[in-house]
């Protein structure tokens, strides 16, 4: 997948090219256990969505039903970032129909 090996190594700091994106991102702060905090925060959520789910009369995927609501749809974001104004170039350009 590329990249450089002398990424790896701890403690070297923050790459200049990165500086920007780093501050950008925590400038609310930074939270020391953000794994563990996101971790325990989504197997609470889980457990509030499944309290209704437990029977069941065939296999249903009560993963796909719980995350629906938080799921992005990519053509529509496209779509919405493209009226905007705001250039995609990764996104296969439009095609009218």
């Amino acid at each position: 997948m590329g990249g450089r090996p002398e990424a790896l190594i701890p403690g070297e700091g923050i790459p200049s090219s990165e500086v920007g994106l780093v501050t950008a991102s925590s400038r609310y702060g930074v939270e020391p256990n953000v794994r563990a905090v996101a971790a325990a925060e989504d197997a609470a959520f889980l457990k509030r969505k499944r309290r209704g789910g437990k029977i069941k009369i065939a296999p249903v995927d009560r993963y796909e039903q719980i995350y629906s609501k938080q799921t992005l749809d990519p053509f529509a974001a496209n779509a919405a970032f493209r009226r905007a104004g705001v250039a995609t170039p990764s996104a296969p350009p439009y095609v009218s129909e």
